[in-house]
Formats: structure tokens, sequence, C-alpha cells
């Protein structure tokens, strides 16, 4: 008898264990490709886009290993303001031309704000009013790890012999056009 209640004692403690452990394990932040983390150590922000057991790969290409205790989740806004950073230097600036994730056919300008949305992990902006008839008011910059086209500015074609040694140059060293009309497209119309 003393037996059974010292066995039935036990698989009630290794119960309790068990929920211990499994509400512990519930509380532990889990992380998937494309979460956007920040490393604890220096508050490096950045989205997952490989996970191979304890490795990170992150979407700028750099990796980290045994992240477990080292990463968070980002926040909302963390995730917006890094996003603003990478646009800043990628030059989705005010003004800049770029084809939509959300409407890759159509051509529009980013404006003077930019805001995130968490849930279809998207980074939008405001386009000026006047294009808003027939398009979209808040084109997306960015989408799940994928930026937008910039539209390039053309070239101005060459006023001054100095310009217009420069542009032969240019041409002669650009390889990759077969005709020059190709290479001229690259240039207003003027």
């Amino acid at each position: 008898m003393e037996k059974i209640e010292r066995i039935s004692e036990t698989e009630v403690f290794i119960d309790g264990m068990k929920y211990i452990r499994d509400t512990f394990k519930s509380l532990q932040p889990e992380f998937q490709t494309g979460d956007w983390v920040v490393l604890k150590s220096d508050g490096e922000i950045n989205r997952i886009r490989e996970i191979n057991g304890n490795d990170l790969r992150y979407d700028d290409g750099s990796y980290h290993q045994e992240f477990k205790g080292y990463i968070r989740h980002a926040t909302r806004q963390e995730i917006e303001q890094r996003l603003i950073e990478i646009c800043n230097a990628k030059g989705y600036i005010e003004g800049a031309i770029f084809h939509p994730l959300n409407n890759p056919l159509w051509i529009q300008t980013i404006g003077d704000t930019f805001w995130y949305d968490s849930f279809d992990d998207e980074l939008h902006t405001t386009a000026p009013k006047q294009e808003w008839n027939g398009h979209c008011s808040d084109p997306v910059v960015y989408s799940k790890g994928k930026f937008a086209e910039i539209v390039p500015e053309k070239k101005k074609l060459p006023k001054t012999k100095r310009e217009f040694r420069d542009f032969l140059n240019d041409y002669g060293c650009n390889h990759k056009y077969e005709e020059p009309m190709d290479f001229l497209d690259d240039y207003e119309d003027d």
C-alpha cells in the first residue's frame, strides 16, 4: 500500500513538474522566419530570413549563432523606425519615383511620411494627393523582405565638350548596351 501511495505522490509531483515546464515553455518567445528581432547586446534590429537549428540568418545576409536568449521580438515602432532608416539609405526619399509592390505596373512618388503595417509586414508611404485619382494613396515600399523598385532618374544629354567626352566614355565603358539607342534611353528626350 505504501508503494502505491509513493507512486501516486511521485506521479503527482511529475505531473506538477511537467505543468511548470510547459508553462515556462509557453512564456518563451518562439521565433519564426519573417519575425523582426532585436539583438539584446547592441539593439540591432533585423528580420529573420532562415532558422537552422540554433542559428539565424537575417535578410541583410548576416547571421547569429546560438541566438536563444540573445534576441527578443521587435516592437511595431522599432520595426517601422528600422525600415525607414533602410529606405533612406537605399534612396527611398520624398519625391523619388518607384513601382509600388501593391501595384507594380504603376509609377508613384514617395511622399513625406511612412507607416508600418505589422499585420502584413509592409511599409507604406503616403503618395502626393494629385496621384490619388486612379492610384493608391498608400503605396507599398516594402513587403516581407522585398523593397519596391526605384525608377532611375533620366540623365541629361551633354552640353559641353567635357560632358560630351564623358558621355562617349560612359557609352564605351558600358558593355551592357548592344545598340547606341539602348544607351540613349537612359537620357532625357530634350
